[in-house]
């Protein structure tokens, strides 16, 4: 029997098709610390294993006649004296090359001498900074002086090179999808575009592209954030002060991160300078530390990750989400851990094939041999975006057909999970199991389950009414976005009646919203929980304010404006908070408090708004013209 190393962690794993003599047939290809691992997709069971020790090679496929799609490509093994050869097709076929090269120092029998350049970088300071650039398999890496890796440029997203007319020695490499620009200089830049070209085509099966025309210097400065580079996209509405920690220097700098209509912007401090700019819509997770409670990070669809800390962490986070939304990322999300990237079997970009979607959730059904259901659960919630499944739609037989059935088979399997606070990682199983449920009733099929199916409703409410006595943040803010997956559609093609029947379902019981409107009462106190206030607040606006009031019945309606009325002073606070994202959320809420109410509610409203300074700081964020802020003197 054949054995595996039990020391190998997966970093990350991706869709194949094995082409061998027994015919073709799916694996889940794996890239570990120490070896090259393949699975069964259906068992998770491990089919094969080889050791960097015994991996020669890797390259693509392109003398295949069959391989039209360029997509194949072959795997060298050491067994015994020879090398055997190993088949395989993806549509990630460069994704797998490129994170494979990570490792060529390890391959089997590789002594990998790769060329180095002494360069200078233009960097967003105007100044020459000096630099060394190594070409590497299929990576362009920039190495700083004690030659640690500070940045990757991947073959396969560079767009083009651009060479540098009154720049001498001087060329422009465009990156990924924003086409960011970055102008570096050498003696040998001939010898480089040469190296990048060669081993891109033969390592990667990449074609790297080099511009007829040149650039000048001022052109790159004008285009240096790619199409991040007009003021529209940099003119920033809120700015948070951050530390960001970053290979490039040694101790955290301090930096502006701001959020504009469509990008989050970093800036210098001192000089207010843009240093990067990236698409709101790039972004894919949003993590936060438990245990420090200044830390976070932004994890992108690239894969890329930047660290920060801030005293107002909770406050960016939130900001990040409605800003980010507001670019129609739905997919974005917080979470209490990283990223778990090697749980995905697809790169950021990509969205898995229906047969991909049942799998995950038969796994949550019944769990493969050896493993548990919180991580299939958390398989799930690495595999499929936050906004929901994306082969859901219900046909005719819905609760006969077989997708029909496996989607209420996860719901149940999931919502029998209980999981207790002290547990090992019980904060962490229980955030993961909420979103898995956010996941699934954000889909139609979902959405449609939670009045239609019988038992759905009960084991919900008692699962939230068992979590929110914990009180921890971190659970409240998953339990409240998870509420709000069953109030709004976030499916196309939703019929406003399972919208009418899951709110009155919903908030049926005054004491269950009562026990919800008591979160933000008790945060605003204590002047902590901003993720849990925003979805708070969402969550409020899809009950009371208009256009999705319409689908609020008259008295669920008329009990929430009593309960929020009876907590103005609280919510009025809000309008004094730092983050525009709750103070718009208060200032809908209220207005609809104001304009639905009866007259004396509507009256006492107006008093307390008055008592608690909430007309005059509005006012004052109104008195914005150009982006210039006009104070008093006074």
């Amino acid at each position: 029997m054949a054995s595996f190393n039990p020391n190998n962690r997966d970093i990350a794993c991706f869709l194949v098709v094995k082409h061998s003599w027994k015919g073709k047939y799916k694996r889940v290809f794996s890239i570990g610390t120490l070896a090259i691992t393949t699975y069964n997709p259906q068992t998770l069971e491990i089919t094969n294993q080889w050791s960097f020790d015994d991996f020669v090679g890797v390259n693509p496929e392109t003398r295949a006649s069959n391989n039209k799609n360029g997509d194949e490509f072959l795997i060298h093994i050491r067994k015994k004296s020879k090398v055997e050869n190993m088949r395989f097709s993806s549509e990630y076929t460069q994704d797998i090359l490129t994170l494979l090269f990570e490792f060529e120092t390890k391959f089997a029998g590789r002594k990998v001498e790769r060329m180095r350049y002494n360069c200078f970088k233009e960097g967003w300071t105007d100044q020459r900074l000096q630099v060394t650039l190594q070409v590497g398999g299929a990576t362009l890496y920039q190495l700083n002086r004690q030659s640690a890796v500070v940045a990757r440029y991947p073959f396969k997203e560079i767009k083009q090179i651009i060479k540098v007319s009154d720049y001498p020695g001087g060329f422009v490499i465009e990156v990924g999808e924003q086409r960011r620009r970055h102008l570096f200089a050498t003696s040998g830049v001939d010898q480089l575009i040469e190296e990048v070209r060669r081993n891109a085509n033969e390592n990667v099966g990449y074609y790297v592209p080099v511009a007829k025309d040149p650039l000048t210097l001022d052109d790159f400065k004008l285009t240096r954030l790619g199409l991040c580079s007009k003021d529209e996209m940099i003119t920033s509405y809120v700015e948070f002060k951050v530390q960001k920690f970053s290979p490039k220097h040694e101790n955290p700098v301090r930096r502006l991160l701001c959020l504009s209509e469509k990008c989050i912007i970093e800036r210098d401090i001192a000089t207010y300078s843009v240093v990067c700019a990236r698409n709101l819509t790039s972004i894919v997770c949003l993590s936060r530390d438990l245990k420090d409670p200044q830390k976070f990070t932004i994890e992108y669809e690239n894969g890329e990750q930047r660290e920060y800390t801030s005293n107002e962490r909770d406050l960016i986070l939130a900001s990040l989400i409605d800003g980010s939304r507001g670019s129609s990322n739905y997919q974005i999300y917080v979470a209490s851990r990283p990223y778990e990237k090697h749980l995905r079997i697809l790169p950021f970009k990509y969205l898995l094939d229906e047969d991909g979607e049942l799998q995950l959730m038969r796994h949550i059904t019944n769990v493969p041999p050896g493993l548990k259901k919180s991580d299939m659960i958390r398989r799930f919630n690495a595999n499929v975006p936050y906004n929901g499944l994306t082969y859901s739609a219900p046909s005719e037989g819905f609760f006969s057909d077989n997708k029909g059935r496996v989607i209420i088979g996860c719901l149940e399997a999931v919502l029998s999970e209980s999981y207790l606070k002290d547990e090992i990682d019980g904060v962490f199983k229980t955030e993961a199991q909420l979103a898995c449920l956010h996941r699934l009733f954000a889909s139609k099929s979902g959405f449609q389950a939670f009045t239609a199916v019988n038992g759905v409703r009960e084991k919900l409410g008692n699962l939230v009414v068992s979590v929110l006595k914990w009180n921890h943040e971190a659970i409240d803010h998953a339990t409240v976005e998870m509420l709000c997956s069953l109030m709004q559609p976030m499916h196309p093609n939703y019929e406003l009646k399972l919208e009418q029947l899951n709110k009155k379902s919903l908030l049926s019981s005054r004491d269950f919203v009562e026990h919800l409107l008591d979160l933000v009462v008790n945060h605003v106190e204590r002047t902590t929980g901003s993720l849990v206030i925003a979805s708070m607040l969402d969550f409020l606006t899809y009950t009371v304010c208009a256009p999705y009031s319409e689908t609020t019945s008259g008295e669920v309606f008329d009990m929430i404006l009593e309960c929020v009325a009876e907590r103005g002073r609280s919510f009025y606070k809000l309008f004094h908070n730092p983050s525009m994202t709750i103070v718009k959320g208060a200032g809908l809420v209220m207005r609809a408090i104001i304009e639905e109410s009866t007259p004396d509610v509507s009256k006492a409203m107006q008093v307390l708004s008055l008592t608690e300074g909430a007309f005059f700081n509005p006012f004052a964020h109104g008195f914005i013209i150009d982006g210039q802020r006009f104070e008093s003197s006074d």
